[in-house]
């Protein structure tokens, strides 16, 4: 090792070795530089790793400065000139990092520990200085770090430390690092036998260190230096501080053997800690890149496949043996090949850490998929770039869903926009942040302006605060929505009655964003609600009044609520039935086997009409009572009683006894009409008959005496009363027919059968032949309907009526038609003349017995002709009437019930 030139001179002078060099000795062994300098800064020798270190020959740099050593670095030469004059200012020791020109203008990272040494009488003479290259571990550092990020794992560095032992192995010297690293004050391992003495210690496997597999203790056994040893510290915790020890023996330059030993040691911990860390990171990621669900590949600067994992053949459709040398760009989508050439160049220069891409890849079977791809370079401790490190992930599905999100917030959007319901976004602050279209149409309001205002503005001044009370249980967690129903102001001044429903939107890290509200107009619905509370109020109030009660029963049947208008009605006390049930309460007219009936109709929940009971008065006698029910059912189906009217029925009922009472005295004297009825008619049979017996005498021995006594009867007068008593005999007869066909029409009708109406009406133009063919009438008719009818008396009904617009005609050739037409469920059937007509006053006189109005002279008859078509109409359900202009003709209408046949 160089040395100063007055250090050879000492040793020519054969003086003994000084502690210094002595010291140069020691240190020209290790593998850390080493210089030494005078008080005023020049070098006095330096060691073997110093001249590796600088690329300098020390013998040729004894006696030079720091300056000399950085021509071209004048600031790193001051740096440690100023270092230099802070310790000599302050003697002791001294440490700090810096960058360093090294062997071939190379910068390296370093840290230098200083320290004074003094001369015999005790004066600073200088400083000797080591030199810590600790730009592996920087890049070591910077290495793992990077690594970590990736592989998420971190290695630690550390300092290294010195202690120098005697011949007996303890203690002499240290430097701070021992101290730091040791984790003991320098003064307690002043003295000790090594550090191992003070601490428990382990080998590397964890097994305990005993005295003699002290490092110290090893290499003098062996003789032989270590280098790389590993020893741990046990730390209060159990955790450890290992060490990479390096001892070394100090001897004197003339002998072999040793004065003592030094040993250098390394905080490794974090190296150790980083070994292990990278060894599982090495592993997780060996693991992570063959198990991991993304695909995973490493890719050469040619831009081709050096390794995948299976993930990545699933996704391609490829082997791992057919991906390996493949080209990227030969699998990539032809519109997307060319994706990453414009930002790799950033990636090769550093520029970039990572590049992100969503690109479509072209599978084995020729289907595309979408991918995510990261992208990041892996370089060497050099930083140049080695590969690439490429993370796809299959997007194909999350793609397919953005296009189906797109198409649902589109959607969501519509619904907005369209929704039947106000919908709102509040923000935290309580104003609108966005409102649909319906809610402006709600408040009156456009979009514009709603916007910015809070509900609070809009709000109804009675409903201010009612949001806010329902708004704090939820804000409470009390409840996860609000709901209520309150009134706003729509911008004409108008109220609107609102169902406000709302919930609160979160982040992903669960802090409230915006509210969400739904306003849904009830206003007709609370108009619609307030008429039904009227409506109910005006019914109690109804009920009330009313002559009759209002009552209702629970699901048990028992009353629960009667108006007072039962007592006030009836005289019983209403509230004797409440809590009761109906059939607790006797009833005159009613036997076990009618209340079981009732109460199974109840039980089936039927509704029940007009129930009748005869309930004893306390007052004296009893009262008739009427009750109608309807079942009552809550809105999920489910049966609550029942609720009806009841009625005082007693004057009613005292009615309709008299009335029977009457009924049956009216039967009575029916029968007793009935059986005159039959009496007189066969009277009037009789009577007919017999008086047709001396009418016929009369008759014909009246014209036998005119035959036999023509010559003797000569005299006018003879002759016009014997025309007299034959014509008087004569009407006599025909009035007495038509009494007797009068009498028959309801007694010797025949039934009645389906009939069409020409049928009758052809019988009577038969039997009318000779009168129509002499006064040449036309008899016309419409297509007339079938009737349920007896048809002799319809054929004597039209006889009668065409007879008469015969017999009275006019100057004209008699016209007569037949029309009919249906009106109200009835045949109108309408027989018109244009005979000589009749007079208004006489329309009702016309169709009573013997009502002539012509006197026999000018036109015989009985006048019983139209009272029996009166009677025959009657017979059949119909009626009948005329209708008539003087000069001009008659209508005589009749009406038959329209039955329906098959």
């Amino acid at each position: 090792m160089p040395k100063a030139p007055q250090l050879q001179r000492a040793r020519r002078e054969e003086q003994p070795a000084s502690q210094l060099d002595a010291a140069f000795k020691l240190v020209d062994s290790l593998a850390v530089p080493v210089f030494f300098k005078s008080r005023d800064g020049r070098y006095l020798g330096v060691n073997r790793a110093w001249e590796e270190f600088f690329g300098i020959q020390g013998e040729s740099f004894i006696g030079k400065e720091v300056r000399d050593l950085y021509p071209q670095d004048p600031a790193i030469a001051e740096r440690h000139a100023q270092m230099d004059r802070e310790l000599y200012a302050n003697p002791g020791r001294q440490n700090y990092e810096i960058t360093v020109r090294a062997a071939n203008g190379e910068l390296r990272d370093t840290i230098y520990y200083k320290a004074t040494y003094t001369d015999a009488r005790g004066e600073v003479a200088g400083l000797i200085g080591a030199i810590v290259d600790i730009t592996a571990r920087i890049n070591a550092e910077s290495a793992l770090r990077a690594n970590e990020e990736r592989w998420r794992a971190i290695v630690n560095s550390a300092n290294e430390g010195i202690l120098v032992y005697d011949r007996n192995l303890k203690v002499i010297a240290g430097n701070q690092a021992a101290e730091r690293i040791i984790g003991v004050p320098l003064a307690e391992i002043i003295g000790a036998n090594g550090f191992t003495s003070l601490l428990p210690c382990v080998h590397s496997d964890g097994t305990p260190v005993a005295t003699d597999d002290r490092p110290t203790r090893i290499m003098v056994k062996t003789g032989k230096p270590l280098s790389g040893h590993v020893i741990g510290i046990k730390r209060p915790g159990g955790a450890h501080t290992w060490l990479s020890v390096n001892t070394g023996f100090l001897r004197t330059t003339d002998s072999q053997d040793w004065y003592g030993v030094v040993s250098s040691f390394t905080d490794i911990t974090a190296q150790k800690n980083a070994e292990q860390a990278l060894r599982q990171s090495e592993e997780r990621y060996r693991r992570t890149f063959e198990l991991a669900g993304s695909g995973l590949a490493q890719v050469g600067l040619d831009g081709r496949f050096m390794r995948v994992n299976k993930r990545l053949c699933e996704m391609l459709g490829y082997a791992e043996g057919e991906l390996i040398g493949m080209s990227v760009k030969d699998i990539s989508h032809p519109e997307d090949r060319n994706a990453v050439d414009d930002r790799r160049q950033n990636l090769f220069t550093g520029q970039a850490e990572t590049i992100q891409i969503e690109k479509r890849y072209l599978r084995k079977d020729g289907g595309t998929i979408w991918a995510h791809v990261a992208i990041a370079m892996e370089r060497d401790a050099a930083g140049k770039p080695l590969y690439a490190i490429s993370v796809l992930d299959d997007i194909t599905a999350r793609k397919q869903t953005d296009a189906a999100l797109r198409e649902s917030e589109e959607r969501y959007r519509r619904t907005f926009e369209l929704a039947g319901s106000g919908v709102a976004h509040i923000g935290l602050d309580r104003k609108f942040i966005r409102v649909n279209r319906r809610l402006c149409e709600i408040l009156g309001y456009p979009e514009h302006e709603l916007i910015g205002m809070t509900g609070r503005q809009i709000s109804h001044p009675e409903d201010l605060d009612v949001i806010n009370n329902e708004r704090a249980k939820m804000e409470r967690g009390e409840v996860d929505h609000v709901r209520v129903e309150k009134r706003y102001l729509r911008k004409d001044g108008s109220a609107v009655w609102i169902t406000f429903s709302m919930v609160v939107e979160h982040d992903e890290h669960g802090h409230p964003t915006y509210e969400i509200a739904i306003f849904d107009d009830i206003t007709e619905r609370k108009q619609a609600e307030e008429a039904v509370r009227e409506s109910e109020e005006r019914f109690r109030s109804l009920t009330q009044l009313s002559s009759d009660w209002y009552w209702e029963q629970d699901e048990n049947f028992g009353l629960t609520f009667m108006s007072r208008r039962m007592g006030e009605k009836t005289g019983l006390d209403a509230a004797a039935f409440i809590g009761r049930k109906r059939w607790d309460q006797p009833a005159l007219n009613l036997t076990d086997a009618d209340w079981a009936a009732h109460k199974a109709q109840l039980s089936r929940h039927e509704p029940f009409r007009d129930f009748e009971m005869e309930r004893p008065n306390p007052a004296g006698g009893t009262r008739w009572i009427s009750v109608s029910g309807e079942p009552v059912f809550d809105a999920r189906g489910r049966f609550t009683g029942y609720r009806g009217v009841g009625s005082d029925i007693t004057a009613r009922k005292e009615q309709e006894a008299e009335l029977k009472r009457a009924h049956d005295e009216l039967a009575k004297k029916a029968e007793e009409l009935q059986r005159s009825n039959a009496e007189l008619e066969q009277f009037a049979y009789v009577a007919s008959h017999d008086l047709q017996e001396p009418l016929r005498m009369v008759s014909s021995y009246t014209q036998l005496l005119g035959r036999r006594y023509a010559d003797k009867l000569k005299d006018a007068d003879a002759q016009e009363f014997m025309h007299y008593i034959v014509d008087g005999a004569a009407r006599m007869k025909q009035l007495i027919e038509d009494l007797l066909a009068y009498s028959r029409v309801g007694t010797k009708g025949k039934e009645f059968k389906p009939v069409s109406i020409e049928t009758p009406l052809k019988k009577a133009i038969g039997n009318l032949r000779a009168a129509i063919e002499e006064s040449s009438a036309a008899v016309t008719w419409d297509p007339l309907p079938t009737v349920d009818v007896d048809e002799m008396q319809l054929a004597q009904l039209f006889q009668n009526l065409m007879g008469n617009a015969l017999k009275f005609r006019g100057q004209g050739v008699p016209r007569i038609h037949v029309s009919a037409e249906e009106k109200a469920g009835e045949w109108h059937l309408t027989i018109a003349d244009n005979g000589i007509g009749i007079e208004p006053q006489y329309f009702e006189r016309i169709f009573m017995l013997f009502q002539r109005l012509h006197t026999m002279g000018e036109y015989p008859g009985t006048g019983i002709g139209l009272a029996i078509c009166k009677k025959v109409v009657e017979r059949h359900g119909g009626r009948i009437w005329v209708t008539s202009t003087l000069g001009e003709g008659s209508q005589f209408h009749i009406t038959l019930p329209k039955k329906d046949f098959p």
